[in-house]
């Protein structure tokens, strides 16, 4: 149990960052995941601190995540939402600040990062742009 909380800890703080070398640390951390064996039930999963506010939460689909996935700093601010298609990030991904506001917005399909994402300060203001083409940055 203590090795499957530590895995699932580091892909949640893997996912708050915004570089190529987080996703390369998460696929490493869902590889981890996947050798424990560890069977999950179909539906609601939820993770919570010592202090029983809530951690992360989604849904479980033949041991795999499945749609909406949320995670949440200690003080119950949400950290980071992204979707899943049989255990691979497609769709809509974000991040957030501490205090709230939007760290990134992009898209995944496939499980690599495709189409426009933002990136903002802590203060709210964008600062930059990229657009990726199947995981790669368009020029």
């Amino acid at each position: 149990m203590y090795k499957f909380l530590t895995i699932l800890i580091l892909i949640i703080l893997v996912s708050c960052g915004n570089s190529e070398s987080n996703n390369i640390e998460k696929d490493k951390a869902v590889q981890e995941e996947k050798k424990t064996g560890k069977q999950f039930p179909d539906g609601e999963f939820i993770q919570k601190y010592p202090t029983g506010a809530v951690q992360v939460k989604g849904q479980m689909l033949n041991n795999k995540r499945e749609g909406l996935w949320t995670a949440f700093y200690k003080n119950s601010v949400k950290q980071s939402e992204s979707t899943y298609q049989s255990g691979v990030l497609h769709g809509r991904t974000a991040s957030f600040y501490t205090n709230g506001q939007v760290r990134y917005i992009g898209y995944f399909l496939g499980g690599k990062k495709d189409g426009k994402w933002d990136f903002y300060s802590e203060d709210g203001q964008l600062e930059k742009s990229e657009v990726y083409v199947k995981g790669k940055l368009s020029k």
